[in-house]
C-alpha cells in the first residue's frame, strides 16, 4: 500500500536587528501529492 505525502508550505521571516533578531514561521498551506505538486503550489503562491 502506497501513501500520498502531505507537504507543508512554510514562510519564515526574519525580524528585528542585532541581539533582538529572530525568525517567525507561518504555515501558509498543506499540499497532498508529489514533491513536484508542492513546489508548483509554492511557486504559484510566490508569484501571486
Amino acid at each position: 500500500m502506497s501513501t500520498v505525502p502531505t507537504w507543508g508550505l512554510v514562510v519564515e521571516t526574519t525580524l528585528g536587528t542585532g541581539e533582538r533578531k529572530h525568525t517567525e514561521a507561518q504555515a501558509v498551506a498543506h499540499v497532498t501529492g508529489s514533491r513536484e505538486e508542492a513546489l508548483a503550489e509554492l511557486e504559484r503562491r510566490a508569484r501571486s
